[in-house]
């Protein structure tokens, strides 16, 4: 029967993590909007209107987020929806 040699143990090539009061704490002072959690909004839309919808974005220096954001906020404005 052949001997069947067992894999040596893996080595930690990162080192050792530093100590909490070494660690640097520059999370803690970002802006609350790059920290919130952001949820999925899925529905279909016209491949037209997509395409409409990302280009005007493009055109604006806007992502399609920042556009649906500002487009609603207008929206709740002018139809006397806003708290």
């Amino acid at each position: 029967m052949a001997k069947i040699n067992k894999k040596p143990p893996r080595k930690n090539r990162k080192g050792t993590p530093p100590v909490m009061e070494d660690a640097s704490n520059n999370l803690t002072n970002l802006p609350v909007k790059k920290t919130s959690i952001r949820k999925d909004l899925n529905f279909k839309v016209d491949p037209d209107f997509k395409r409409e919808f990302k280009s005007f974005a493009t055109n604006n220096d806007l992502s399609m987020h920042d556009l649906l954001i500002k487009v609603f906020n207008y929206y709740k404005v002018h139809n006397d929806l806003a708290k």
